[in-house]
C-alpha cells in the first residue's frame, strides 16, 4: 500500500468514515460519506475539479494564469520539432538548435530546462551552454522515451537557499514541509540522501500560506501542494502545482502521524464544505 494511500485510511478509521477497497493491490479507495461514496485512486482525489487538475499538471497554463498573481521564475513553452503533422501548425521552431539560441535571446545562464507535465524533477536540467540546452531538449523530445514529453519548458534559474512544500486544503494551509537542505540547484533531493523535514515554525507557516493565498481568487482549489523556493534575496517564488500530492519522501524517514493528521483536517473540511454547500441549495 502507498504510504499516502496508509495515511488516508488511518484518517479514515480516526473519523469513523467506512472505507474499503476496490482493487487486489489497494490502489483505488472507496470512502463513504454521510452523503454517498466518493473514491481516491491512488494518488488522486475528489477535492478538485477537472480543470484545475489540468491546470495544475500542465505548468505552462499554471504560469500562463498565475505569473501575475505570485512571483514565478519566466518560462518560455516549446514544442517538439517532430510532433504529429496535425499539431505542427503549433510548432514555432524547426530544429532544437534554433529554440537553443531563442532559449538564449531570452533568458540568461544558466536556465533550467525540464518537462512540461512530468513530476518527482525528472528530466529536470540545469544547463550553462547552447550545447547543453539542445541536449536537455533532445533528451525530452526522445519519443522513444517513457519520459517523452511533446513539450518542453526553459525556466530562468533560481539559486535557492531553500525550498518548501506548502499543502492547502480548501484554502486552508494543513501540511508543510521543507524539501532537503543543499543550496542551489537541488531537483530530486532525495536521491542525495537528504530527508525532508515537516515546518512547525507558525512565521514560516504564515509567510508560505501568505504568498500564495492571492492564487486562490484567481484558482480553486480543493486540494494541492504549491513548490515554493526561497532564493539568495529571501524572495519566495511560487516553481509549480501538485493537485496530486504524494508523501513518500516525507514518511519514508519520519513519523507519519502528520501527514495522518493532515488528512484527518482535510476531510474534515471537505465535509464541512459539502454540509454548507448544501444548506445554501436547501435556501
Amino acid at each position: 500500500m502507498e504510504k499516502n494511500t496508509q495515511c488516508l485510511v488511518q484518517a479514515c478509521e480516526a473519523l469513523k468514515l467506512h472505507y474499503q477497497f476496490l482493487d487486489a493491490d489497494q490502489t483505488l479507495l472507496k470512502v463513504s460519506f454521510p452523503w454517498g461514496a466518493e473514491y481516491f485512486p491512488l494518488n488522486r482525489t475528489p477535492f478538485n475539479n477537472e480543470a484545475a487538475f489540468a491546470i495544475c499538471r500542465d505548468k505552462k497554463y499554471s504560469y500562463d494564469l498565475l505569473h501575475n498573481v505570485v512571483k514565478m521564475p519566466k518560462t518560455l513553452a516549446y514544442m517538439d520539432i517532430n510532433v504529429r503533422e496535425t499539431y505542427q501548425g503549433y510548432r514555432a521552431f524547426t530544429t532544437l538548435e534554433a529554440i537553443a539560441t531563442d532559449v538564449m535571446n531570452q533568458l540568461p545562464l544558466p536556465c533550467i530546462i525540464k518537462p512540461n507535465a512530468s513530476a518527482l524533477g525528472r528530466q529536470v536540467s540545469l544547463c550553462h551552454s547552447h550545447g547543453d540546452i539542445v541536449q536537455a531538449l533532445s533528451s525530452i523530445f526522445d519519443q522513444q522515451s517513457k519520459e517523452y514529453d511533446y513539450i518542453a519548458l526553459a525556466q530562468s534559474f533560481i539559486s535557492n537557499k531553500a525550498e518548501f512544500r506548502l499543502v492547502c486544503a480548501f484554502g486552508e494551509s494543513v501540511f508543510a514541509y521543507r524539501r532537503g537542505f543543499a543550496e542551489g540547484f537541488n531537483a530530486r533531493y532525495w536521491e542525495q540522501g537528504e530527508n525532508p523535514e515537516q515546518v512547525t515554525d507558525v512565521d514560516t507557516l504564515e509567510r508560505l500560506h501568505t504568498f500564495i493565498k492571492p492564487i486562490y481568487d484567481h484558482l480553486q482549489l480543493g486540494f494541492a501542494g504549491f513548490d515554493i523556493m526561497v532564493d539568495q534575496f529571501d524572495e519566495l517564488h511560487l516553481i509549480e502545482l501538485n493537485s496530486s500530492p504524494r508523501f513518500n519522501h516525507i514518511t519514508k524517514d519520519n513519523d507519519i502521524s502528520p501527514v495522518v493528521k493532515m488528512y484527518q483536517r482535510v476531510l474534515t473540511l471537505y465535509m464541512n464544505k459539502h454540509s454548507i454547500n448544501n444548506q445554501i441549495i436547501a435556501q
